[in-house]
């Protein structure tokens, strides 16, 4: 069995072909892919770093505002709730005293500051 002269041809033209394709197209392919690569590893350092760096900033600040809580319950006194002892007594549609009550003290107020507080005001 011969073999024909052209699939000699044919063989040693794919063979440089392949070799011309390979480092002209496919190595500065490939270099820029490894190149895409390293710089997205170095954004997800960065990006991990930032969020560390976020999260230290927000426990130092959580725990300086613990630490501001802790120091105001420690010097803010303690008042007790004044709860009246008959709710219905503080009622707003039922006043508390009548018209003429009301009057007779506004009128006892009235002469308290004439006769003692204005003196002194002099």
């Amino acid at each position: 069995m011969m073999l024909n002269g052209t699939l000699f041809i044919q063989i040693l033209n794919f063979v440089f072909v392949y070799i011309l394709v390979d480092r002209i197209l496919l190595k500065k392919a490939v270099k820029l892919i490894y190149q895409e690569q390293d710089e997205q590893a170095n954004l997800m350092t960065d990006i991990a770093q930032k969020r560390n760096e976020v999260l230290a900033q927000e426990n130092e600040m959580q725990e300086h505002w613990y630490n501001h809580q802790r120091i105001f319950s420690e010097h803010i006194p303690m008042l007790k709730k004044i709860v009246p002892s008959a709710p219905s007594a503080l009622s707003i549609h039922k006043p508390i005293m009548s018209r003429q009550e009301r009057e007779q003290k506004i009128e006892k107020l009235a002469q308290y500051m004439v006769n003692k507080v204005i003196p002194y005001a002099k």
